[in-house]
């Protein structure tokens, strides 16, 4: 049946709670005056009031017991009067008085030991403290109940009749745990006139056959496994290892027995071997020789108990021959050996020595204390065994070991009860406590991607102690949707006591687009410090990086315009390709993402294209800047013919421009012409165009005049013109203006264009008209 093999549990885990601080947890105190010192959890808590409460009890229902309510914003404290009496235990807790959404409520307890002029160090003296400590086969002390040893109980009853009940023998009940074990069905009975007895192993409860016959052999009886042994009355002494005597010398010391007759037995006829045996089992000769024959009983008993302790239960009915007797017992089987394990104490910069107590009561008693040195990572080794009452521990090196645990072990075979634990205390050298503080004035950071940021953050020494060396910083920024982590190492100044060291963080955001979680951590576990808990801090989502997924633009000029298809080219034009990026973060600083393309022979049925390299000596390039974008210069030499220029950018997060290339087709040609294409538009509203085509060589004669419609001479163009010309497609623009830049009212105008080339001239007179 598979129903029963899941399990649930249902756990409300805090965003944040307390952290008791100072004194440190089982902290020895040596002055009766003591700050306590907590803090909460989160570490950007804003200033909240806190319930503190110290007591002499566990419980916190003395007479004794201060409750205070306290302010503070991540770190709190106040100051408390000790009474007079030494060697004493204090317990303290704290929690939020009006925990938040997600908070815990409830109490975190500590506690710490007043000893008059005591070194600093770790104590526990009273019983209540080791509750926190673990244990194995061995309870802790409750209340007024001193360590016990584990217990495990086993339930027994017996159903049993005299010598002259009418009942069958074979209704002689024996159970444990409510299981039948004298069964006639499935093993065989105990024989009638017996008088039977059921061994129990004084650890486990576990019944056991205190000797061992073979299946089938009367002498051992009942269910499988069969644990009850039968003796009949010539069976009581042998003398050859298979009677009662031998039952007896076969168990173990300590270990429990159910006896239990059946019908017509007698124990005060026994042989005088016999009855010193049982005597063994703590019955009395006394009780021994006041059975009658017949009389049904029932002994629980245990070997080397005193004789008379035995529990024995007769019937109170007469005649006593006659009676069934009911009876249901428990037998206890408790461990023999215990241990007890403190908590880690620590860290320390060095080790002092360890004093520890404890009182033996019963002769078997035995105890020892051992010290394990634990690693950071939790590795424990031995490093001293069975300590003495006072023991030196300055040779454990408390950089390989900087905490350490004691273990306690008891062991009492006879008894079964552990040697009373009074005290044990550890001397040390406490290392500087720091906290790390959040010092930036923003929530969070939301920037464009390639924008730069950076958070102050500050570690503050909250003790009186230095720290011993530099602390190092590792700082790890994590992105929400894609999980690829960054990490940063920074060592900063280790502040003196009540000091604080300011530091900042910053990252490139290129790459982190989306949510990115800030992880920083001051000092893990390199310089010895108190605590850790308090040295990191978790911004969740911290950074928020916009992606920049626009689009750069391209321009494309040929010796400074920009083409327009099947335009003519000079031979050597200077091609500039500029990427402009609205992004003013993220700036171009490669070729990646680049494409340029020159095809020729463009006048077969397609162009022949040829991939120019970057690495050409006709192409040279710049990074983008904050002030000027990424661009590229290519200064080809053409011969004349049809061409096609294609390229293709991505900025520097690889958005490309465009989802196609940039493609333009132009013409080479070495024969000097000159060719007239008009004025455009016309009529206008005050922008007119005058258009021509060069090839070859430059004009060198230009001149165009603009009258008005009586002749006056209104606006002249000249050689100085010329400088504006270049191969191919050009236009000089008249934007309706006279001489001093007035605008032109209305109507009909007229120009003389007169432009003159080496072979060639251009002779133009018309009519423009300008409309407003």
């Amino acid at each position: 049946n598979e129903d029963n093999n899941e399990a649930q549990l249902e756990s409300f885990i805090a965003t944040s709670t307390t952290l008791n601080l100072f004194p440190k947890a089982f902290a020895l105190v040596g002055q009766p005056q003591v700050k306590l010192v907590w803090q909460s959890t989160n570490l950007r808590s804003e200033s909240r009031e806190y319930e503190v409460e110290i007591d002499s009890v566990r419980s916190f229902d003395s007479s004794y017991k201060i409750s205070r309510t306290v302010s503070g914003r991540v770190l709190a404290e106040t100051l408390i009067n000790l009474p007079p009496a030494d060697s004493t235990a204090y317990y303290w807790r704290t929690r939020f008085k009006a925990p938040q959404a997600g908070e815990s409520n409830e109490w975190v307890t500590s506690s710490f030991s007043f000893v008059r002029d005591s070194e600093e160090g770790w104590g526990q003296i009273r019983p209540q403290q080791v509750i926190d400590n673990s244990f194995l086969n061995m309870i802790a002390p409750s209340g007024s109940l001193p360590f016990l040893f584990e217990e495990i109980k086993t339930q027994v009853s017996v159903t049993t009749f005299g010598s002259e009940s009418p009942l069958p023998y074979t209704d002689a009940s024996f159970k444990i745990n409510g299981a039948e074990y004298n069964t006639a069905t499935l093993g065989q009975p105990c024989r009638d006139h017996s008088f039977n007895l059921v061994a129990f192993d004084k650890t486990t409860a576990i019944p056991y056959a205190a000797l061992p016959f073979n299946f089938q052999d009367p002498r051992t009886c009942g269910r499988e496994p069969q644990v009850i042994n039968s003796f009949l009355a010539n069976e009581f002494y042998t003398g050859n290892d298979d009677d009662l005597v031998a039952f007896v010398n076969a168990m173990t010391e300590s270990d429990s027995v159910v006896m239990f007759g059946i019908h017509n037995f007698s124990l005060s006829a026994m042989p005088a071997e016999a009855k010193a045996a049982l005597t063994q089992l703590g019955i009395s000769m006394a009780d021994l020789n006041s059975h009658l024959p017949g009389e049904p009983l029932v002994i629980f008993g245990k070997k080397g108990a005193p004789a008379g302790s035995a529990k024995i239960v007769r019937s109170q009915l007469s005649p006593v021959t006659e009676q069934l007797i009911s009876v249901s017992g428990t037998i206890t089987g408790k461990e023999t050996s215990g241990i007890m394990k403190s908590t880690l104490i620590g860290p320390a910069v060095s080790w002092k020595k360890i004093m520890r107590a404890a009182a033996l009561v019963d002769a078997g008693d035995l105890f020892s204390v051992d010290v394990y040195g634990v690693t950071h990572s939790g590795v424990e080794v031995p490093a001293a065994d069975a300590v003495t009452s006072e023991y030196d521990l300055s040779e454990i090196s408390a950089t390989d070991y900087p905490y350490l645990r004691l273990v306690y072990y008891t062991q009492d075979e006879i008894n079964q009860t552990p040697a009373p634990w009074k005290h044990w205390l550890v001397l040390y050298e406490v290392p500087a406590e720091g906290l790390l503080v959040y010092q930036d004035a923003d929530d969070f950071k939301e920037l464009q991607e390639g924008e730069g940021w950076s958070a102050a953050f500050g570690f503050t020494n909250i003790s009186e102690k230095s720290f011993t060396g530099s602390l190092p910083v590792s700082v790890d920024i994590i992105n929400s949707q894609t999980q690829q982590r960054e990490t940063q190492t920074i060592q900063i100044h280790a502040p003196l006591p009540g000091e604080t060291t300011s530091f900042e963080v910053t990252s490139p955001t290129t790459g982190k687009s989306g949510n990115n979680t800030l992880n920083i951590a001051v000092n893990n576990k390199i310089v010895p410090e108190a605590y850790y808990e308090n040295n990191f801090m978790s911004l969740v989502d911290y950074l928020r990086v916009k992606d920049d997924q626009t689009p750069p633009i391209l321009n494309v000029w040929f010796d400074g315009r920009q083409l327009r298809n099947d335009d003519f080219v000079s031979a050597t034009p200077v091609i500039l390709i500029e990427l402009q990026d609205e992004n003013k973060f993220l700036f171009k600083t490669d070729t990646l993402g680049f494409t340029l393309l020159l095809g020729n022979n463009c006048n077969a049925p397609s162009c022949t294209f040829k991939r120019i390299a970057f690495s050409s000596p006709e192409v040279t390039w710049q990074p983008a800047t904050a002030t000027t974008p990424f661009r590229i210069e290519y200064r080809p030499v053409l011969e004349d013919g049809l061409y096609e220029l294609s390229v293709q950018g991505a900025d520097a997060k690889g958005n490309l421009a465009g989802s196609t290339p940039y493609r333009v087709s132009f013409r080479v040609e070495s024969a000097s012409s000159l060719q007239w294409k008009g004025v455009y538009p016309n009529p206008s509203q005050g922008r007119f165009a005058f258009q021509f085509v060069l090839t070859g060589e430059l004009p060198t004669e230009f001149q165009l005049e603009i009258f008005s419609s009586q002749g006056v001479r209104l606006r002249h163009f000249g050689l100085s013109s010329l400088l504006q010309f270049h191969v191919g497609t050009n236009e000089l623009v008249w934007n309706g203006t006279d001489a001093s830049g007035g605008l032109l009212a209305p109507g009909v105008y007229y120009y003389n264009l007169q432009l003159g080339a080496p072979g060639h001239a251009i002779r133009e007179r018309g009519k423009i008209v300008l409309i407003r």
